[in-house]
């Protein structure tokens, strides 16, 4: 199976999307407000960031899973 993506860079990118980029836009969320700025910009961002590493990984999985259980007999 030929994964798009090489296994060291799915496993940072799944660390990333899963972990770190949701921890670190509710904590920005939460105090930049408190320093008297506005978070949506930038909790926008990372959470637009996290959805295209969760669509990377995604892609990536769907590639090998689709190519491996296709049938192709019953086209």
């Amino acid at each position: 199976m030929d994964y798009l993506l090489p296994d060291k860079a799915y496993q940072v990118l799944k660390w990333l999307c899963i972990l770190l980029i949701p921890a670190v836009s509710w904590a920005l969320g939460e105090l930049l407000p408190d320093y008297g700025v506005d978070p949506y910009k930038i909790t926008h961002l990372l959470d637009v960031i996290g959805t295209l590493v969760g669509m990377l990984i995604g892609a990536s999985q769907v590639s090998v899973m689709g190519s491996a259980n296709r049938d192709w007999s019953d086209e």
